[in-house]
């Protein structure tokens, strides 16, 4: 039996569309300066009715949680037992997440989530999410271990976006301008590698060879360390970021070298 499948309304399309390219977004109400979830046709503090959409760094932390041990439908039964976490989004806001990644027992009220998109047997990808666990030191990071994955699609905000900022690089065809390979493995480094000690500096970015990206293609990457060693006094990590598309082709091939500051 399927799952039952999210149905957009006029005030919920434009999130299920970012969902469907991998960013999670929110809205935002201009006068009042609050963040608002799930969304509405108007600010419910204000009443402001011309509100706008802002974009999560889905970060966040676990409000409260319940642990389900019965499925309310039998489609739930092969999840049991699982966790439906309130998390507070460090922009403001409070969304209802199913956790995933990690046993019940795991699951306390303060610990720090991400939020990734879950893409299923269902139309839309559902919201869920991870725990961040503790500070990536130096003396944690295990080379050869993955530590996320981030998936997206070469969407045409995404585009519009990149080319505002460098309108040089253009799309070719149906290619993707070539910086956002470059800008989409840097982003899955980012949303994966958390929670970082401040004071890192990114000492060298390398691309190998890979395929272009293809505008509107689904592009699923992941980290994993490659390496670490002491040098000088200084602490040296390496990381690797691999992507590819919906058909398998490899589109990112990036390597990573940080000086880690704790």
């Amino acid at each position: 039996m399927k799952k039952p499948t999210p149905v957009p309304t006029a005030e919920t399309q434009p999130f299920w569309s970012a969902a469907a390219e991998g960013r999670l977004i929110y809205q935002y109400c201009p006068v009042c300066k609050k963040a608002q979830f799930p969304p509405r046709h108007r600010c419910a503090s204000c009443g402001q009715a011309e509100i706008t959409w802002r974009e999560s760094h889905g970060i966040g932390a676990v409000h409260s949680f319940t642990v389900v041990e019965r499925a309310s439908a039998p489609a739930f039964q092969d999840d049991l037992p699982y966790v439906i976490a309130l998390a507070d989004l460090d922009e403001g806001f409070r969304m209802m997440v199913t956790m995933r990644g990690c046993e019940p027992h795991q699951v306390q009220i303060g610990a720090r989530i991400r939020v990734v998109f879950e893409l299923g047997e269902n139309t839309w990808p559902l919201p869920t999410a991870t725990l961040l666990g503790e500070m990536l030191t130096f003396a944690r990071l295990e080379p050869g271990r993955v530590y996320g994955r981030h998936t997206e699609t070469i969407g045409q905000r995404l585009i519009d976006q990149w080319t505002s900022l460098y309108p040089w690089d253009q799309p070719q065809g149906d290619r993707a301008p070539s910086g956002l390979t470059n800008m989409v493995g840097m982003r899955t480094y980012l949303l994966a590698m958390h929670p970082r000690p401040p004071g890192n500096v990114h000492a060298s970015i390398k691309l190998r060879g890979a395929r272009p990206l293809r505008i509107g293609a689904r592009v699923s990457a992941e980290v994993s360390c490659s390496g670490k060693e002491e040098k000088k006094g200084r602490r040296f990590v390496d990381f690797h970021v691999r992507g590819t598309d919906e058909e398998g082709h490899q589109v990112i091939d990036m390597e990573l070298r940080l000086i880690w500051a704790q």
